[in-house]
Parts: structure tokens; C-alpha cells; sequence
């Protein structure tokens, strides 16, 4: 998804939105649950989960201390892209360990560098978060009403989401002659 704004690769087969939207109703309360959870990675880590799982970002990077609750989260969201059949398996999810941490990526990734032993500017790669292509001008009504469905966050602020999201996810800029 980001990478149609950003790469202009339109080849991948886009990310199920309405198939998926009614059957995360869980979501919200999963991911409150991080708050109490003990670990500060919990949150961010979750919330960047999901923005990979709708195919915003190419991947997120944690520490090991949040393995276990992203691999729970991790396997209820692919359950869901296999319960809505069509192509969104596609979208599935994978928790890939690297150097006593681990990346969240899509398993179908053309972006993401599979290497055992990346370097920081591979590992800087793949972590391309950029809000300005989240929020593009045909890209921020369907990914701001998504989350703002999961998240129960009241419609009409798009500020308020993007303030949530600088805040609460690692941002990498991709760098740009724009």
C-alpha cells in the first residue's frame, strides 16, 4: 500500500479494508491491554503491527520483551486474511528474528531485505515509514476511517490521527530529491 505512493508499484494485490474492517472488533481492547502490559515497547509495537498488517509500513524492528504479545496479535490478524479468503492471505504477516530482536513484516514484502545478517543501511531500508505517503491525497480517507474504526477514535479530527501516529509509531523518512 505504501508502496504505490512511494515506489509507484501497483502490481500487489491491495489490502482487504472492508473484508477485514467488521471483524476486528477485538482490536481496540487488544491493544489497550498493551498500556498495562508492563513493557513502554507493547503499545508502539502493536500499533505498528497493525499498520503493517493494512500494509502502511514495509516493517517495524522490537526488542525481544514484546516477541510473545506481537506473536499473539501476529496470528489472530493472519487469521483473519485466511478467514476472508480472496487474496489477502497474501497480506499475511511474519515475525522474523534478527540480532536478539525481531522485525514484523509482510511475508509477501518486494521491499523487505530477508538477509540473516542486514546492515544498518538494509535494516534502515526496511524500516521506510513515511506518514506524507500514508497520508496521501487517495490513501488518508481509507486508512484514517480503518483505524479510526478499529481504534474507536470519534470521526472528523485528522490531525488527532496523525498526532497518534508521529507519536506512538518509530518513524524512518524515506529520503526524497521532492
Amino acid at each position: 500500500m505504501a508502496g504505490e505512493p512511494l515506489y509507484g508499484n501497483v502490481s500487489e494485490p491491495k489490502f482487504p479494508f472492508k473484508l477485514v474492517a467488521n471483524k476486528l472488533g477485538w482490536l481496540a481492547e487488544e491493544i489497550e491491554s498493551a498500556n498495562h502490559s508492563g513493557s513502554c515497547n507493547a503499545l508502539p509495537s502493536m500499533l505498528n503491527a497493525v499498520l503493517i498488517w493494512a500494509r502502511s509500513r514495509t516493517a517495524t524492528w522490537w526488542t525481544n520483551d514484546v516477541y510473545g504479545i506481537n506473536e499473539t496479535l501476529v496470528s489472530f490478524l493472519n487469521s483473519i486474511l485466511e478467514d476472508v479468503g480472496a487474496n489477502a492471505a497474501y497480506h499475511r504477516l511474519e515475525l522474523v528474528p534478527r540480532f536478539n530482536m525481531f522485525f514484523i513484516t509482510c511475508r509477501n514484502s518486494p521491499r523487505f531485505n530477508w538477509s540473516t545478517q542486514p546492515t544498518h543501511l538494509e535494516i534502515g531500508q526496511n524500516l521506510d515509514f513515511s506518514l506524507q505517503a500514508m497520508f496521501s491525497k487517495t490513501r488518508a480517507p481509507l486508512v484514517a476511517d480503518f483505524l479510526y474504526s478499529i481504534l474507536n477514535v470519534p470521526p472528523g479530527d485528522r490531525s488527532l490521527l496523525k498526532k497518534f501516529l508521529s507519536t506512538c509509531c518509530m518513524r524512518t523518512r524515506r529520503v526524497s530529491n521532492d
